[in-house]
């Protein structure tokens, strides 16, 4: 019921975002003659008035885009260089887990930088380009890819098969992200600075919705895919409040008090834990997969004391 409560908070926060941008939109008007320091002179914003014109909730003592681009770049390249030490091994430190993660956060932190050193809102306020719009795409892919894994195991488990749907799991994606990427362009005015609120709210929609409608609560397999699969369980849920509450946040609240405690940075902190949480619970499902008789007994264990505690919950 935990994981459950969560996907439903995360599709809330999607939803009053959404309104929240569609109204200040309008109130907002034109794309090119108008800003929200102008406009905020006649008006009132339901979003803060700072995230709308940059995009980001940036600190007022210091840097926040260099901040987080230091951030992420370094820990991009930490990670890169356990991964090349432990490179014919297995474990939390293999490539296999660990170079992926670098390369999303060296992107991730290369993002930020881009934006340090443009320093030029007007050209934040202008229309994505068309090259950075199959960027937005790519990026786009990660709601999209783990909502179809979640549609297509659901369809599965209630047809009780076990089938390859490669074809409409790459139809599905594909449809997904180019719906994406024509609501950001057509619907939701595709200024550069509104990419990051985008790219929040379309990741958090698309992988929480569908383990509403497609993991439930109550079967022994849909509490496993909610809970046996995460090996830190309560961590992973505190994670996903403190990522799902930034969301939110950052966007309604930066100038009221988020952005003297560090704006952005949080959220990037917030994103640097999630993405270890799921380097180490990965890497214990790799092991127990690896060694599955050595698990046999624990699996036992596990199975008599996690059932009761998740119906107490």
């Amino acid at each position: 019921m935990v994981s459950y409560g969560l996907d439903v908070l995360s599709v809330a926060v999607v939803i009053l975002l959404v309104q929240a941008w569609i109204r200040d939109l309008h109130v907002l008007g034109s794309a090119t003659t108008s800003t929200p320091q102008t406009t905020a002179t006649t008006t009132s914003f339901q979003l803060s008035t700072s995230f709308l014109t940059s995009g980001f909730c940036n600190a007022p003592q210091m840097n926040t885009q260099w901040m987080c681009a230091c951030l992420d770049i370094t820990a991009g390249l930490v990670f890169s260089i356990m991964g090349l030490m432990h490179k014919k091994t297995s474990g939390i430190f293999s490539s296999t887990l660990t170079m992926p993660l670098a390369a999303y956060l060296i992107s991730h932190g290369y993002g930020h930088y881009q934006v340090a050193t443009t320093g030029n809102l007007r050209e934040l306020m202008t229309e994505l380009p068309p090259k950075d719009l199959a960027t937005l795409a790519i990026i786009l892919c990660i709601g999209p890819i783990d909502g179809m894994k979640t549609v297509l195991r659901g369809i599965s488990t209630n047809n009780n098969q076990n089938q390859n749907h490669g074809v409409y799991y790459y139809t599905g994606v594909i449809l997904a992200v180019a719906a994406l990427v024509a609501l950001y362009k057509y619907g939701l005015g595709q200024r550069q600075n509104f990419v990051l609120l985008y790219i929040n709210v379309s990741i958090l929609f698309t992988s929480a919705l569908p383990r509403i409608l497609f993991v439930g609560v109550t079967t022994p397999d849909d509490i496993h895919h909610r809970v046996d699969q995460h090996y830190y369980f309560w961590a992973n849920v505190l994670i996903r409040i403190s990522v799902t509450a930034l969301v939110f946040l950052e966007p309604f609240y930066c100038d009221a008090f988020l952005a003297n405690m560090g704006g952005h940075l949080l959220f990037d902190v917030s994103l640097l834990a999630d993405a270890i949480g799921a380097l180490i619970n990965d890497s214990a499902m790799a092991s127990k997969q690896d060694h599955p008789n050595n698990n046999d007994n624990d699996n036992k264990t596990a199975t008599t004391k996690v059932k009761p505690k998740i119906k107490a919950v």
